[in-house]
């Protein structure tokens, strides 16, 4: 990473390297979002993702997955399908031993 008015900066071959280390059987599909429409019915959803911080380059895997670069911190954010389902397992474990752990009245 190089510095750059004090702030590092991730390189476009150090994105590639985590994309690739990421990538599963899957490859990446590099989309620009947040960017206007030629119609109302594109602008609206543009214009949302522009307010959400959705804007900007965004990769896209087939099975879901999304990464991309929070431009304020330059943090590459990864949202993995793996990790999403992993999630909702622990939730559901977690929610299956407080049920049976509450007291029968």
């Amino acid at each position: 990473m190089e510095k750059k008015g004090g702030v590092s900066e991730i390189r476009d071959f150090e994105r590639n390297a985590i994309l690739d280390g990421e990538g599963s059987t899957k490859s990446w599909q590099e989309k620009l979002l947040g960017t206007p429409g030629s119609s109302n019915a594109q602008t609206l959803p543009k214009l949302v993702m522009q307010l959400s911080g959705i804007t900007g380059k965004v990769w896209v895997r087939q099975d879901g997955a999304v990464a991309r670069i929070n431009s304020a911190t330059d943090i590459l954010l990864l949202d993995l399908s793996q990790a999403r389902k992993f999630e909702a397992e622990r939730k559901m474990v977690k929610e299956q031993t407080a049920h049976k752990a509450a007291p029968a009245f």
